[in-house]
């Protein structure tokens, strides 16, 4: 039983770890020509969040968007949220539409929590 909890800890811990290797993945398969717009960074909190905001960064733009969450798919979802309400980008199973502008749209910070225990991508139930 200790067994168990030891290995489902070091999972959690792995898991948690390799969040941002796992979203610089998705935005390198995404976005190829636009890795260098984004620094990606951890919260240490055990609610449900992601910050946006612009920093400086000794790019050639000269900055960077900045994508903190306490986990991957905060973190996504922080990058879901930019190109959506700033860039005016769209992933979705019809279309794909990822032209973002340039210059790259500088964000003041925002954060946002969600008030949800859980998160579902598609309703696994069908009736009929």
């Amino acid at each position: 039983m200790i067994g168990r909890v030891v290995l489902l800890c070091l999972l959690c811990t792995l898991c948690y770890a390799n969040s941002i290797d796992v979203v610089k993945g998705l935005i390198a398969r995404t976005l190829p020509n636009h890795q260098d717009l984004f620094q990606l960074s951890t919260l240490n909190t055990t609610t449900d969040t992601f910050e946006i905001e612009t920093v400086q960064a000794s790019t050639k733009r000269g900055y960077q968007i900045k994508l903190s969450g306490n986990n991957g798919v905060s973190i996504a979802s922080a990058l879901h949220h930019y190109l959506k309400y700033f860039c005016s980008c769209q992933i979705s199973w019809e279309a794909v539409q990822l032209n973002i502008p340039e210059p790259a749209p500088k964000v003041s910070k925002i954060s946002l929590a969600t008030p949800h225990d859980y998160r579902y991508y598609m309703n696994t139930c069908t009736h009929g």
